[in-house]
């Protein structure tokens, strides 16, 4: 009898989730805030934490032909950027012409396109737009008048 209920047991455990599935779709503005395409054969990166710093990927997936994707991750908090994101934060120099916010430009390097929350091992939907980091972000710019 004791060995059945080993036996079970081990049976049992084989079937224990370890990884939450996230499945969802990355789609890009077209022209209007109204029309969206999905973003297809693209690749992004997941690696753990809120913030993007330059850590290496855990993951690296591409979307399908309908912008969509799938992976698992156990829990934890992850985010995801675009794969030719820069692993460290460059800075701009400043000219005669244009001034620099390079903190401007480091806040929105370290800003990932989403940040997933794993709690359990529940199955998540993720769906963001695609509006990858620009090295030359005009919102963090000055142009200078002589």
């Amino acid at each position: 009898m004791m060995l059945t209920f080993l036996n079970l047991n081990g049976q049992t455990m084989q079937y224990i989730k370890t990884k939450a599935e996230v499945r969802g779709s990355i789609i890009e503005p077209v022209d209007s805030q109204i029309h969206n395409k999905p973003v297809y054969d693209t690749y992004f990166i997941l690696v753990e934490g809120n913030v993007y710093k330059g850590q290496s990927p855990i993951t690296v997936f591409t979307t399908d032909e309908k912008g969509r994707v799938f992976f698992e991750v156990p829990v934890g908090i992850y985010c995801i950027v675009e794969k030719d994101r820069s692993k460290f934060f460059v800075r701009q120099r400043n000219t005669i012409k244009e001034k620099w916010d390079n903190r401007c430009l480091r806040k929105k390097w370290q800003k990932p396109l989403i940040t997933i929350k794993v709690k359990n091992m529940d199955p998540i939907e993720i769906s963001f737009e695609n509006i990858p980091f620009d090295p030359n972000d005009p919102d963090c710019k000055k142009i200078l008048v002589n």
